[in-house]
């Protein structure tokens, strides 16, 4: 499966959300004090899990370094699901603890809440393009009236139960296959192909539903959204399900910063102005290429070539090389038509792919470095 590997070990409750969770629940005061306690002592509890694993993890590597006994990677995995095991007990510890403190009337949000927590624990996980969008995160930055907002809760309560239930598939064929795959590397013999394969593609078919999922609901949100509200919600959804494809480009930063510049004539802004509607429209057709190819890479990959593409330390032909060279081109045609239109001091004010933290100056035009985290800088728009 292509994509990016979530976080399969990402706690059942993270306290960034222990707000949400508490309004979700009606939590009063006290509740909540009590709750955060609780998670505190969750959160031990799972550091010291982890620290255990990687010790014995660690001697593992080291025995067979020291023996050149391969069989010992047998007992990494034994290690990793008695791990898994014990987290698992771990966190239905602590959800069972939760819910003891709640009142009847509370208890009946319990649902809500384990959906909510279940999205916020596993969306991450994705493989996919689109699998890891969450609709509700994208809506909550809509920046939509009350009353908007309140005409999008029935569309979202059947996302809510959907999404949860297409998770929870997704889940256990996700489990399925990792615990497949890892008896199945680690046996004697060398790994089974065939069925390595086939559970591969059982937990593709799941990841695939729950893309299907967010973007039936994205449709069906984007059409209920006022008209002024519904091109930032689909681009942001677009966005979201391809960040590959639409991080910030060079061309891009470099029109954007022209556009900024305090001394430009009416006719320069102008020339920007046009070269910036002309670049982006180039653009989207290049990343269409892009999303088609992502996505064959998705509907596509075998075990054998992702085992040929590591066993290559992760080299190997690049399949969207050309569309890759495409855009990069396209940024450098664009970059030099920017400079003509400004003067060479003001030319000497743009950003440059060094000034992004990233890799630059290695490739040509930075277009295709990785973009670094940063706070708010929006990703390229679509449009």
């Amino acid at each position: 499966m292509g994509g990016r590997m979530g976080d399969f070990n990402a706690p059942a409750i993270e306290r960034r959300n222990m707000d949400k969770y508490a309004g979700v629940l009606g939590l009063s005061a006290d509740q909540k004090e009590v709750a955060e306690s609780l998670l505190e002592g969750y959160e031990q509890q799972t550091r010291e899990l982890r620290e255990s694993m990687r010790t014995k993890m660690e001697e593992i590597r080291d025995k067979a370094r020291d023996t050149g006994d391969m069989s010992v990677w047998g007992e990494m995995r034994e290690i990793g699901e008695k791990a898994q095991a014990d987290r698992k007990k771990l966190d239905a510890s602590l959800m069972t603890d939760l819910k003891s403190i709640l009142s009847p009337e509370q208890e009946d949000r319990w649902p809500v809440f384990e959906r909510a927590q279940r999205r916020d624990q596993s969306l991450r996980r994705g493989f996919v393009s689109g699998e890891r969008v969450n609709l509700f995160e994208l809506v909550d930055r809509s920046e939509l009236e009350p009353a908007q907002k309140q005409a999008l809760d029935p569309i979202l309560g059947e996302y809510d139960v959907e999404l949860d239930r297409a998770l929870q598939a997704r889940n256990t064929a996700y489990e399925s296959a990792f615990g497949q795959f890892g008896r199945m590397f680690g046996g004697e013999g060398g790994p089974d192909m065939e069925k390595a394969q086939e559970a591969m593609n059982k937990g593709r078919e799941a990841a695939f539903r729950v893309r299907d999922v967010n973007r039936r609901f994205a449709r069906q949100i984007g059409e209920a959204m006022p008209e002024d509200k519904r091109p930032g919600f689909e681009n942001a959804f677009l966005r979201e399900s391809f960040p590959e494809v639409y991080r910030p480009t060079q061309a891009g930063r470099s029109i954007e910063a022209a556009l900024g510049l305090a001394d430009l004539t009416t006719e320069q802004k102008e020339s920007v102005a046009a070269l910036q509607e002309s670049y982006n429209r180039s653009l989207e057709t290049v990343n269409a290429k892009m999303r088609e190819a992502i996505e064959k890479q998705e509907s596509e990959a075998t075990v054998a070539g992702m085992m040929q593409r590591f066993g290559r330390g992760g080299q190997g032909e690049d399949p969207m090389g050309d569309i890759r060279r495409e855009r990069r081109e396209l940024g450098d045609t664009t970059v030099e038509s920017l400079k003509k239109i400004l003067t060479s001091e003001q030319a000497e004010r743009l950003p440059t792919a060094e000034d992004r933290g990233g890799q630059g100056g290695q490739i040509r035009g930075g277009e295709d470095a990785p973009a670094p985290r940063r706070r708010n800088r929006p990703a390229q728009d679509p449009t």
